[in-house]
């Protein structure tokens, strides 16, 4: 006899999962949380703000890059709330992926002082992939487990 889908435990890691993938969307909604580590010239970053999972960084020929984010060397994380101006959360469904780039150069001289890159990936692009996923395992279980009934009960010859 084939076990019910519901009785694996496939289905109930991935339920957990997709429950805290859930949770995680609604959290980027309420709160910007940022992750990051750098040295002098370089600063990186993995956060999550308004919707979207964002992994960026901040490279600079003439300043201190800590200096210019608030942040001294080494690792730091950020949380703080996302609110408009009437104190609302902020609820948006960002685009897909978005990639943005952005250089400055201050002065005459023309030198870079800094050049940042960040990517975007929505956070309802990451829970469909996971339960696309999911749904695609949980199809194969069945499929395996009917297998290996039929082949268990067929009479050898």
């Amino acid at each position: 006899m084939i076990r019910p889908w519901y009785r694996s435990r496939l289905f109930w890691f991935g339920l957990f999962w997709q429950l805290f993938l859930v949770w995680a969307w609604g959290d980027a909604g309420a709160y910007r949380s940022v992750f990051s580590w750098g040295q002098a010239d370089t600063a990186m970053w993995v956060g999550q703000d308004e919707g979207s999972i964002v992994v960026g960084n901040l490279r600079s020929t003439e300043f201190h890059v800590g200096d210019f984010l608030g942040c001294s060397d080494g690792l730091e994380l950020e949380r703080r709330p996302t609110v408009t101006e009437r104190g609302r959360l902020v609820w948006k469904l960002p685009a897909a992926f978005r990639h943005e780039r952005e250089k400055s150069s201050l002065g005459l001289s023309g030198t870079l002082k800094f050049q940042s890159r960040r990517l975007h990936v929505a956070w309802w692009v990451v829970v469909g992939i996971s339960v696309a996923a999911w749904s695609g395992l949980m199809v194969w279980w069945q499929f395996r487990q009917a297998r290996a009934l039929k082949l268990a009960t067929t009479p050898l010859p």
